[in-house]
């Protein structure tokens, strides 16, 4: 007997059909013969929710007889069954892996899950949610209920309560969905209309949820069964309200914090880069030397694990590599513009008889390098001037 289908979806292929039936089954269709399909006995209830897994390998129901299941795409047997709802389970959502599932029920509860079945989450919106989803990145959960409010759940956060809520429905919200780069949310309600809403502005303004929702779980928690409707949403008014006005406190306040460590970055790195430490680099020689080049002039040499030409006029060439264990090898070291990383450079290496340096490496000038004082010169005091001195008489005869 032919009963109304609740849900659809096609399998990743394209060849299988999915449907959800007003009976309580779940029926696989096959696209090349439409008369050849399975059904399964699915639930005790009504199923108001049918989705597939982002591979293809899962499918979700869920029922009014408060459960929800995921079943094998492709063999149709039962992988697990949930129960945790005191009411039935209006809609259920996978995230981008499967391996995690979310659930919203006529008890106003919406619940994570992991796949194995192990409760991760419990969120009270006060409303009866019909319709959630999960960001592609898995950082958010968003929600649609009978209120008409879109609300988004921070997963990450120690705090139950909602990091943001959308107003501009004015009836129940039944299906909503993230587009694929996660930055705006569609839905679709009761008023008749549908509604984009752009969240990629909401990082910044998030930066700093979990501080945020920590601050506010007081006044956002549950305050029991005895709460009136309007002195709760009173008191989301008031949650809506301290919620922005941390917003800025801490905007404000990470923004003065992120100018002090630039400044106190840029200084440490200043006054580190300008004091340069010559000839007093411990360790430095020349570890290994090659054949001389008389066309080039120059020797292959491995000073501090670099190697290089080290240029030394043919005339002086035999007794540098006589001696080149004896040679004394000076260099600059600095704090690089990182603040971090020790770097060498401006390497000299002295002939061991002669007053001779050679460069190795790379030669440059220092940092933010300052000049040397100039020496302050003493001051000299200075002879009064005749008309200064108070014994100066000018009619006196010398």
């Amino acid at each position: 007997m032919p009963t109304r289908v609740t849900g659809l979806r096609f399998s990743n292929d394209g060849r299988r059909l999915y449907s959800s039936q007003f009976d309580n089954s779940l029926r696989e269709w096959t696209r090349a013969d439409s008369s050849n399909s399975r059904t399964i006995e699915a639930h005790q209830w009504v199923i108001n929710c049918l989705e597939t897994s982002n591979d293809g390998l899962y499918l979700l129901t869920a029922s009014g007889d408060k459960t929800f299941k995921i079943w094998s795409a492709s063999t149709g047997t039962l992988i697990r069954s949930f129960e945790g709802h005191w009411a039935g389970v209006e809609a259920a959502a996978f995230d981008r892996d499967a391996s995690r599932v979310a659930s919203a029920s006529l008890d106003s509860t919406v619940k994570v899950w992991k796949q194995s079945g192990e409760p991760l989450r419990t969120y009270r919106p006060r409303t009866q949610v019909r319709a959630l989803a999960f960001s592609p990145d898995g950082k958010y959960l968003a929600t649609g209920g009978t209120d008409g409010l879109l609300r988004l759940w921070d997963l990450d956060s120690p705090s139950d309560t909602a990091v943001a809520t959308f107003r501009g429905h004015s009836r129940a919200i039944n299906a909503l969905a993230f587009t694929p780069d996660g930055q705006n949310i569609l839905t679709a309600s009761d008023d008749a209309t549908l509604k984009l809403w752009k969240i990629g502005g909401l990082e910044a303004r998030l930066r700093y949820s979990k501080e945020i929702a920590t601050a506010v779980s007081r006044l956002g928690a549950p305050q029991g069964e005895f709460e009136t409707t309007e002195a709760y949403n009173r008191r989301m008014a008031e949650t809506d309200l301290r919620i922005q006005q941390i917003y800025a406190e801490y905007e404000e306040k990470h923004r003065q914090q992120r100018r002090q460590d630039s400044l106190a970055a840029i200084d440490k790195i200043r006054v580190s880069l300008t004091k340069v430490t010559r000839a007093q680099v411990p360790g430095l020689r020349v570890d290994s030397i090659g054949r001389y080049d008389p066309d080039r002039q120059s020797f292959v040499v491995r000073i501090n694990g670099q190697v290089g030409n080290l240029d030394v006029p043919i005339d002086q060439a035999p007794g540098f590599k006589a001696k080149y264990q004896q040679a004394v090898v000076s260099a600059d070291r600095q704090l690089d513009l990182d603040g971090k990383t020790l770097v060498i450079f401006n390497i000299k290496v002295k002939h061991p008889d002669l007053q001779q340096f050679y460069p190795f490496g790379t030669q440059r000038t220092p940092y933010y390098q300052e000049p040397e004082p100039e020496p302050v010169q003493p001051e000299q005091p200075q002879r009064p001037q005749p008309e200064d001195d108070p014994f100066y008489n000018p009619d006196a005869k010398g």
